[in-house]
């Protein structure tokens, strides 16, 4: 029983560093009949008491507290939140009758503790729980995030009044996610109010980039700078506008020329260096990461155009993730790649093949996120890939050696998947063979088309 806040945050103290192993014992569960899916119940019931239920009201009704078991997966430096964290099902119906300070999404929002345990693949119950979130909507230090939760629930609201819940996806918000879910199999379609379009499952989620960023601020108190601290910043814009506002008044001027604006050294003539990028933002000297940023998953891509053809010059490689991993995940929406893609602020560099980089101009900076028809076209490549890794696991001999075809981007619209590795000895073993190690890449020709796509929608 639970009387104050500090009763959950003891109960927090107490089963930090236990094994789920540990957990489960010391509460009487019978831990090998655990499942994939019940670690998140065994955190909530043997941790805190809570059964399994779809009651609207906080789990720990008493103080108002909701309990969410959040998996970290560690790597050998860093770590990261696994997959998205639900918060409760999106129903079309009440929502459009709904405030967001009564919203179902808010009562169980508003007071949430987060308890972090690590991922582990091979022996899940040897995970151990790692810390914890007290978060509250109506604090003052979540007053910025409380902001833009909002926001994102309206987003999603005011596509259901307009009957338009068969377009919703998850690259429409930024920290709050109208997530799909159900059984798969086409089978997870229902009718909205004001449209006879059926539209998918979903339920309101936390993306992974956000309770991350909640994460590291466990292990870290000051990992990040925020946009608070910057001296150009207007707290009335959205962090996605702020940035761009920035950057839109340097379009057409050489890079040589922004640095000597922003009296920042053009290091080996990138303008995506991080002292650049922050000085044009508005903040002094340092090297973190602005949590806002962070914590919307927005990445920031600059890459080379050719002023005379308007070609891009190369892919845009993301980080190598082992290839086992990528098949384990098994759709693009549950993969570490739709993370990465979930927002991309892009920033063309006009330059010859002749010019230095200090010569280059800025372009016109762009948002991108995925569509519903990128996410289709997505999912298929990325399914296609993870076939070719399953043919390769099933049938090459661990001392087996490449190259092996994987997916290249002759065959593709969005993405394809090629060596990154820093030469052919550094190597992927995870299928059984040894394989140069792979990352996906965003195909230049895709670029390019967004490019265009931009140059079009932008006012004269």
């Amino acid at each position: 029983m639970y009387l104050t806040l500090d009763d959950v945050v003891l109960r927090c103290k107490q089963i930090s560093g236990m094994s789920l192993r540990e957990l489960a014992d010391s509460e009487g569960w019978a831990s090998d009949a655990l499942t994939k899916g019940s670690i998140g119940h065994l955190i909530e019931e043997a941790g805190f008491g809570v059964r399994k239920n779809s009651s609207p009201l906080p789990d720990l009704e008493g103080v108002g507290v909701e309990i969410k078991a959040v998996p970290v997966k560690k790597g050998r430096s860093t770590s990261q939140v696994k997959e998205r964290t639900k918060v409760c099902s999106l129903d079309f119906y009440s929502i459009v009758k709904e405030d967001w300070t009564k919203s179902h999404c808010y009562r169980k929002l508003n007071r949430m503790v987060l308890v972090f345990f690590e991922h582990e693949a091979e022996d899940r119950l040897s995970g151990r729980i790692l810390g914890h979130v007290l978060f509250d909507l109506q604090s003052e230090r979540w007053s910025g995030d409380a902001e833009l939760l909002a926001q994102d629930w309206h987003v999603i609201r005011d596509l259901v009044v307009v009957g338009r819940a068969h377009e919703l996806s998850e690259s429409l918000t930024g920290l709050l996610a109208a997530s799909t879910t159900g059984v798969g199999g086409g089978r997870d379609f229902l009718s909205q109010p004001y449209s006879s379009e059926p539209a998918k499952r979903r339920a309101f989620s936390l993306k992974p980039s956000y309770t991350g960023v909640l994460w590291r601020e466990v292990l870290q108190p000051n990992a990040f700078d925020t946009l608070t601290s910057a001296s150009a910043f207007n707290p009335q814009m959205h962090p996605r506008e702020f940035l761009r506002s920035r950057l839109i008044p340097l379009t057409g001027k050489s890079l040589s020329q922004i640095a000597v604006q922003y009296g920042v050294e053009l290091k080996s003539g990138k303008a995506a260096s991080s002292g650049f990028v922050r000085k044009i933002l508005g903040f002094e000297e340092g090297t973190k990461a602005i949590r806002e940023f962070e914590a919307l998953g927005i990445r920031i891509r600059v890459f080379p155009i050719c002023p005379l053809t308007n070609r891009v010059k190369e892919s845009i490689s993301f980080p190598h993730q082992p290839l086992a991993e990528i098949l384990a995940e098994g759709r693009f929406e549950a993969s570490q790649l739709s993370e990465w893609l979930q927002e991309i602020l892009f920033i063309p560099v006009y330059r010859t093949g002749r010019q230095s980089y200090a010569e280059a101009t800025l372009g016109t900076p762009f948002f991108w996120s995925p569509d519903t028809s990128d996410v289709e076209a997505m999912d298929h490549e990325f399914a296609l890939a993870c076939s070719r890794m399953e043919t390769i696991q099933a049938n090459h001999p661990s001392d087996a050696t490449g190259p092996f075809k994987l997916l290249a981007a002759s065959e593709t619209s969005r993405i394809h998947l090629r060596p990154h590795g820093r030469n052919a000895l550094d190597t992927d073993c995870s299928l059984g063979p040894a394989i140069t190690k792979q990352s996906f890449w965003l195909n230049a020709r895709f670029i390019g088309q967004l490019v265009q796509r931009s140059l079009r929608n932008t006012p004269e």
